[in-house]
């Protein structure tokens, strides 16, 4: 007969591997599932440039995009513009470790297409660049609605199909530990 530990064992490995199925989805937050991953540098090196990063690759009117100014000097307030046409989208303030981030938005009448921000303070410009899908809200109130006007039907789906796989996967975790335990009596008797 099997001891006690060890079904304790089984029942704790089967309850890790469950909660850890059901809990890892929630800990990969949709929030940072459309974020660009960028690493920050950080340089003691006078003659290093300062850098813009844009946060995203693809953006349309009115879109959070988050940019970065990395390698400048603390204190400096950087403006935010796209380049044609000239268009100021904000400002950017330089913190002690010699970086900044704020959140800009295409305004409207961006065209679709390559856009080109530009960072400027003190004289100095540094640019980056991001692919425009143009002002998605254009015409929105004639067209009928269609399918792809279902984002609310994705996000409630979402947390079904979770819930499912982490019953399945609970489920499938209680039945390896019975047959492991029912395995491991017979042997023993």
């Amino acid at each position: 007969m099997t001891s006690s530990p060890d079904r304790r064992r089984s029942a704790v490995a089967a309850l890790a591997i469950a909660a850890g199925l059901v809990l890892a989805p929630v800990a990969a937050s949709p929030a940072h599932a459309g974020a660009a991953a960028s690493a920050v540098l950080h340089s003691t090196d006078a003659a290093a440039q300062p850098a813009l990063h844009v946060g995203v690759r693809q953006a349309a009117v009115g879109d959070p995009i988050p940019v970065t100014i990395v390698g400048a000097e603390a204190g400096a307030v950087w403006e935010v513009a796209i380049a044609s046409p000239e268009t100021v989208v904000g400002t950017v303030t330089i913190g002690d470790d010699g970086t900044g981030t704020t959140m800009v938005s295409l305004p409207l009448g961006t065209d679709a297409g390559s856009v080109e921000f530009t960072a400027s303070a003190g004289g100095r410009q540094i640019s980056s660049s991001l692919s425009s899908a143009g002002d998605t809200t254009a015409g929105e109130a004639e067209a009928p609605a269609t399918a792809a006007d279902e984002p609310a039907a994705t996000v409630i789906a979402t947390p079904v199909v979770i819930g499912i796989v982490a019953a399945a996967a609970l489920g499938l975790a209680g039945i390896v530990t019975f047959f492991t335990l029912r395995r491991r009596r017979g042997a023993s008797a």
